[in-house]
């Protein structure tokens, strides 16, 4: 460590820091950390050690947050420390963390907003700082210091009169902008004042404090004039593509339209690009977003820029069906020329069930690469496995030699995208059986997964393989593997006797996967026989009351025959599901029982109508999971009621 200390740093060892703690454990590193950063000695990676040791990851303060905070402001005050910017600016959120409602009464919080407290003076001079980068990074500090001082005014006033001298228009901006963030009124002191490049700053701040204040069109209308000065605005990095967020930091669904919409008429290049990946974002949140931005994306994909048409090409290949009114115009773009545009348009129509994409599937089928080539890696791009799946049982007799041809060269360990392929043979039925060699490999391997899922799909067309898969049942010493072997055999050959006697040799199920595996079997013998079966699996559900949320129940109960039982079960699924996919599961489920499911229909209806959608919003999968939710409540409401009443 260099040998010069540019400030003392007073009583460090005089606090009990092994007794204190951060993020990573006991804080005993803390004063090595400090005396290194005043030696400007390794800065980086000390500055990044502290703010590792003072952010816990689950959000929160620690009890060495308290005792670090005077000495951070000793740095910050200290001229020769080269640092100064980052430590001001990582102290920024450190008081952000502070003023969050959800640590505010945290004893270290606390302690933490003490220690700050008695440091006023200090804190409040920075807004007279000399040095340029630090007063820039010192505004997120002092304005959210002024939102948990008692002495605010003092530090809103010495903000206010700073702003006057201030030659920075960049600091000028960002003043405004930290100041609204922090929900300061005395920010619009500093709104007020009339200057053009100040304007789109001004009518920011405004709006962030209340939305009502400022009409979108004109913020976003401030937004892209060609007078703004665009250097001095944070919103306009990346040429454009944040102006959505800057402009509209608030996650409100409603609030995020009001500027997307605008955006994606008024915008091009990155402000576009950045307003179809946020319009992508309120897609996964919301149904009514998604139905009112159909028109607009339709549109894009008619615009110069290849990124937008891929993006626009992108969102309605979530939508699936609904993008259908602009089938034609994805078509023409398989020959765009561009290869991201060309697949996002195959995508698409994949999608929809357009038989036109079938040719670029096939293609990368042969190539056999794991996705296509895509230069951006959002939830919404597509993977050669899903569009295999997707075309394979529409087109079988245009899909499957190609499959067939392909994965005669699996191994007995497919890749991933293998494994799609093969998944998207087993949904072709009977006519998806080939790849034989390839199979009977699998099957005899240590994964053997793979072939039963394909055999399981084909059905009869594997029925001469019975004595491999008979083979498997009686050397795998997987009891669950066994029992789907056994299924598998009796599915592919008819024969009961070896899936009756794995069912005979196993006892009462353990988990939810045996539970349900019992009915699935059960389903393939005589009613006699599957009594006794579904009773073994009808008393794991009564005994397990806590797994009523999981995959596969719904079925379970619903195959045994209780309705009493079945409406429990159904309920409890409807209203707290393990995940998504629950839902969809016990939505079917009311369908299958139909008019004894009446009592669910509030539920259902609910379910049904509400517009923030039901999957955590991660792109593609959640739109399509919660678009077959809505699809599966419309139809559980048709059969509970059949009426004309129970349709919207």
């Amino acid at each position: 460590m260099a040998s010069e200390q540019y400030t003392p740093l007073d009583g460090l060892d005089d606090i009990p820091w092994a007794q204190l703690r951060h993020a990573y454990g006991k804080a005993s590193d803390i004063p090595r950390r400090l005396r290194a950063l005043a030696s400007n000695w390794n800065m980086r990676e000390q500055l990044d050690g502290i703010e590792g040791a003072l952010f816990p990851l689950d959000g929160g303060i620690c009890s060495a947050s308290a005792p670090t905070v005077p000495y951070l402001i000793e740095l910050v005050g200290t001229p020769k420390i080269r640092i100064r910017a980052d430590v001001v600016e990582m102290l920024g959120r450190l008081v952000m963390r502070l003023n969050d409602r959800r640590w505010r009464s945290d004893p270290d919080a606390i302690a933490c907003r003490e220690a700050l407290l008695s440091l006023h003076d200090k804190v409040i001079a920075l807004a007279k700082e000399r040095n340029a980068n630090v007063r820039r990074e010192a505004l997120t500090l002092l304005w959210q210091y002024a939102a948990l001082s008692p002495r605010a005014e003092e530090v809103e006033k010495a903000l206010v009169a700073r702003d006057a001298r201030e030659k920075e228009l960049t600091i000028r901006v960002k003043s405004r902008l930290e100041g609204a963030l922090a929900g300061r009124t005395a920010v619009l002191r500093l709104a007020a004042v009339s200057d053009e490049p100040l304007r789109l700053a001004n009518l920011m701040a405004r709006r962030m404090l209340d939305r009502e204040s400022v009409p979108a069109q004109e913020l976003v209308d401030a937004a892209l004039a060609s007078n703004l000065p665009r250097g001095a605005y944070a919103a306009w990095s990346g040429n454009g593509r944040r102006l959505v967020q800057a402009l509209c930091p608030d996650d409100d669904v409603t609030a995020r339209m009001e500027i997307i919409r605008p955006l994606l008429v008024q915008g091009t290049g990155g402000v576009l690009a950045g307003a179809l990946e946020a319009a992508g974002d309120v897609m996964a949140k919301s149904r009514s977003a998604t139905r009112s931005l159909l028109p607009l994306l339709g549109q894009l994909l008619y615009n110069d820029d290849t990124q937008v048409r891929t993006l626009a090409a992108d969102l309605l290949a979530a939508v699936g069906e609904a993008g259908i009114p602009y089938a034609d115009r994805l078509a023409h773009l398989l020959g765009d020329g561009d290869q991201a545009v060309e697949e996002a348009a195959t995508w698409a129509l994949v999608r929809q069930g357009d038989e036109r994409a079938v040719p670029s599937v096939l293609r990368a089928v042969k190539e056999n690469g794991d996705k296509f080539g895509y230069y951006h890696a959002s939830g919404f791009e597509p993977d050669l496995g899903d569009m295999a799946k997707e075309c394979a049982p529409r087109y079988p007799e245009r899909v499957v030699p190609v499959l067939h041809a392909v994965l005669e060269k699996c191994g007995p360990e497919p890749t991933s995208v293998q494994y799609q392929l093969w998944r998207a043979l087993a949904a072709c039925g009977p006519a998806g059986y080939g790849a034989e060699d390839a199979l009977t490999l699998m099957l005899a391997s240590k994964r053997p997964e793979p072939a039963l899922m394909v055999f399981e799909g084909v059905g009869s067309a594997a029925a001469h393989l019975g004595p491999w898969i008979e083979a498997l049942v009686r050397v795998v010493d997987d009891e669950w593997l066994a029992l789907w072997a056994a299924r598998v055999h009796c599915l592919v050959t008819g024969d009961k006797a070896v899936l009756r006697e794995v069912l005979d040799g196993l006892g009462a199920p353990d988990d939810w996967r045996f539970a349900h595996a019992f009915v699935r079997s059960a389903a393939l013998l005589d009613p006699a026989e599957r009594a006794p079966v579904l009773a073994r699996a009808e008393k794991w559900v009564r005994d397990n009351r806590d797994r009523w949320g999981m995959f596969g129940v719904p079925e379970i109960v619903v195959a045994c025959g209780d309705t009493e039982l079945t409406l429990a079960v159904l309920a409890h699924a409807l209203d707290a599901p393990e995940y998504e996919p629950v839902i969809l599961e016990a939505l079917r489920a009311v369908a299958e029982l139909g008019p004894p499911a009446k009592g669910l229909r509030p539920r259902v209806l609910a379910l049904l109508e509400r517009d923030e959608r039901l999957t955590k919003p991660t792109g593609l999968r959640s739109i399509v999971l919660d678009d077959q939710i809505s699809a599966a409540a419309l139809d559980a409401l048709n059969a509970i009621d059949p009426g004309p009443t129970s349709r919207r």
